[in-house]
């Protein structure tokens, strides 16, 4: 009689916790496929007076494409657009990006990085000129510069230029 007693005891802890140990499994499986605690995709500029949507990096040519809005009281000229892989806290020089010039951009109107010359390509990092390259699918994460002046600026070679920084989370395609 005790040793029924002792198989009724192991088999209502095996088909109690067992349930348990199952749901936690299930759980664990769910979190692995669904991956939530990546970082969201997509871009964020510190300055309140620019926004951008639509981030995409080139695995094989490290190009970035997005389209940013003038979110200032001003028309600006965007002279120049500069990315870099990683999180770096300083801003590269003004030279390394590729943009077109762009002319005037009106307050709150949008200026694409999308199609033409107007692109950047991102480098490996601030001390590395190199073209950022991965494989579709990686995540990306880095900073963009955007170099801009207000038309009412001064114009000349002694006037700095302004800049807007963003970072930019996203997947390689």
């Amino acid at each position: 009689m005790n040793n029924k007693m002792h198989g009724q005891a192991a088999m209502e802890y095996l088909m109690t916790y067992g349930w348990a140990l199952l749901v936690i499994v299930i759980v664990i499986g769910i979190l692995l496929v669904l991956n939530p605690f990546q970082a969201p995709q997509g871009c964020r500029f510190e300055q309140l007076s620019f926004t951008c949507t639509n981030p995409i990096v080139q695995a094989a040519n490290g190009r970035i494409y997005m389209s940013v809005t003038n979110g200032n009281n001003n028309a600006i000229q965007v002279l120049n657009v500069t990315c870099v892989a990683g999180t770096t806290p300083t801003a590269p020089s003004f030279s390394t990006g590729v943009f077109s010039n762009s002319g005037t951009i009106q307050p709150q109107t949008a200026f694409d990085l999308s199609s033409g010359t107007n692109y950047t390509i991102c480098r490996k990092s601030n001390t590395d000129s190199g073209t950022y390259t991965g494989a579709a699918g990686n995540s990306f994460s880095g900073k963009v510069y955007v170099y801009y002046r207000y038309i009412e600026d001064p114009t000349g070679v002694g006037y700095p230029a302004r800049v807007a920084i963003a970072t930019v989370t996203t997947k390689l395609v």
